[in-house]
């Protein structure tokens, strides 16, 4: 278990340790407007980036069925709870046509729905952070400030949890950055 402090250092050093990569590994798609796969050319030449790009492709495969399992039980919870209406596989199908018609669009699709999307995001983070001080108000306090924690396997195991959870970011962030130049006025 780690404490506040031992949370908020793992953070932090995930953070600075994603920075510098962001930094070094996007450097390339700015300045040259290269996107990943290029980029990887240098390390593994032109016929080597096959196998990274098999290696990148097959878990963006199975992300992509992920996410669209995940968005379809939510909308179909939705669906269910408003409207009296459940039918997980034609929610499924509505999400992946959803999902394909914003990748038509690109960065601009995906600057638009984050635009909308945080809205709702940070009135549903508003409502249930109030939601639980209301219930547990004192006891979380209590129950945080008590916890001893430890800086041995579970701080590093925390840090390299972060770390993990923005790794395909930090590899992906040429195809990001060379759009930059095209979005910046």
């Amino acid at each position: 278990q780690l404490n506040m402090l031992q949370a908020v250092v793992a953070i932090a050093i995930g953070c600075f340790v994603i920075g510098i990569a962001l930094a070094i590994n996007g450097a390339a798609g700015h300045k040259y407007g290269i996107p990943f796969m290029v980029q990887a050319r240098t390390a593994f030449g032109f016929s080597g980036t096959r196998l990274p790009g098999l290696v990148r492709a097959v878990p963006a495969v199975v992300w992509f069925g992920f996410q669209s399992w995940i968005g379809a039980g939510a909308l179909n919870a939705v669906s269910a709870t408003l409207l009296g209406w459940d039918n997980l596989v034609v929610w499924f199908v509505i999400f992946q046509l959803l999902q394909i018609a914003l990748s038509v669009y690109g960065f601009k699709g995906i600057k638009w729905l984050e635009n909308v999307g945080s809205v709702f995001i940070i009135a549903s983070l508003i409502y249930m952070f109030y939601a639980v001080i209301t219930k547990f108000g004192g006891a979380i306090n209590e129950r945080i400030t008590s916890i001893e924690g430890t800086w041995g396997m579970p701080f590093w195991g925390a840090t390299m949890l972060f770390l993990g959870i923005y790794s395909t970011m930090m590899l992906n962030v040429s195809d990001y950055s060379r759009e930059l130049h095209k979005n910046v006025r």
